[in-house]
């Protein structure tokens, strides 16, 4: 029996060997920006959705066209947008706050933002950073700590869910003590989320209830540190075969994981963007992996990427559902 299941899980690395060596493609989609992240696969758009938190700026490339597009928000460092089931209508993380942007995907058209929670008051210098949609709707949110040259306070951020309180929409915290929350993703059949606190070098897992929005049994599910992986895990996404594609601040690369093995399968350079943000699956098909990258500090970066032939696809992002709230 020993020897049979050491065969089985023989085979099952050959063949994800097999589909991730293929030659893949990398091309370079855009000019540099600031500070990319958040990339958002916006399926009903077929269009791409990216923020630059330092120049608070909404970017938007429908690929099919090649129309590039932008709008600016004055508020506050902009960290996340993702899509509502209205059209033009979107949740952005703006400093301290979630609000509501409408913006119709052209530049220079007039652009309104409204309130939906606040998360102050932060730590000075903290503010909001990461965000994904579980398969309820509902908005998982973390923040950096205060920063400073490029280095951040550890244990001064938090993780938070976007619900209801009573009658009114509230942030609550599931995770505290966090210095940079940064990537989150769930499993194909919504048993597991993932999570990157990117300080700590490793991807862990949280046992997680879809009806009640509720995590519990936190692991790690992989170390960098034991592979000498440059850089930090930054920005993540899942393919349809629960691998993880995970974004490698200062390391230059994409790094592969499979979870439930606790492997690392391959790490996919990304030439010349030493600080890679984040990723996100998008196309017609969801085969073609976007990347953001940054410039923060100098040097290259700044561009989004894609890469194409990596034999991996993933699902569509979820939107974010605005909470409805009972009032008494």
């Amino acid at each position: 029996m020993k020897l049979l299941k050491t065969l089985t899980l023989l085979v099952v690395i050959a063949i994800v060997a097999a589909n991730h060596d293929q030659k893949v493609e990398i091309e370079q989609l855009t000019a540099p920006v600031e500070h990319g992240e958040g990339p958002f696969w916006y399926d009903k758009e077929q269009a791409l959705y990216w923020v630059d938190i330092s120049l608070k700026d909404v970017w938007r490339l429908h690929p099919e066209s090649g129309n590039i597009t932008k709008c600016h928000i004055d508020e506050g460092e902009v960290t996340v947008i993702i899509p509502l089931e209205e059209d033009n209508t979107f949740a952005v993380g703006v400093g301290s706050d979630l609000k509501l942007l409408k913006w119709d995907g052209r530049n220079g058209s007039e652009i309104t933002l409204s309130q939906i929670v606040s998360f102050g008051p932060l730590p000075e210098g903290g503010r909001l950073n990461d965000g994904k949609v579980d398969s309820k709707g509902r908005l998982w949110i973390g923040t950096i700590g205060p920063e400073v040259n490029d280095e951040v306070e550890l244990e001064r951020a938090d993780l938070y869910q976007v619900g209801c309180n009573g009658g009114s929409i509230e942030a609550t915290v599931h995770v505290s003590n966090v210095s940079v929350s940064n990537g989150i993703a769930w499993s194909a059949d919504g048993a597991i989320m993932y999570y990157v606190d990117s300080p700590t070098k490793k991807i862990d897992a949280f046992d997680f209830e879809a009806e009640s929005g509720t995590i519990s049994n936190r692991r790690t599910v992989f170390d960098m540190v034991p592979y000498n992986i440059s850089g930090v895990p930054d920005g993540m996404t899942i393919d349809a075969d629960d691998n993880l594609w995970i974004a490698l601040y200062g390391g230059e690369g994409v790094m592969v994981v499979q979870p439930h093995l606790e492997r690392l399968i391959k790490v996919h350079t990304i030439s010349g963007a030493p600080r890679v943000t984040s990723v996100a699956w998008g196309g017609p098909n969801l085969d073609i992996l976007y990347i953001t990258t940054s410039s923060r500090g100098g040097g290259p970066g700044g561009q989004v990427y894609k890469m194409t032939n990596t034999g991996a696809r993933g699902n569509p992002a979820n939107i974010f559902v605005m909470p409805k709230c009972n009032k008494e």
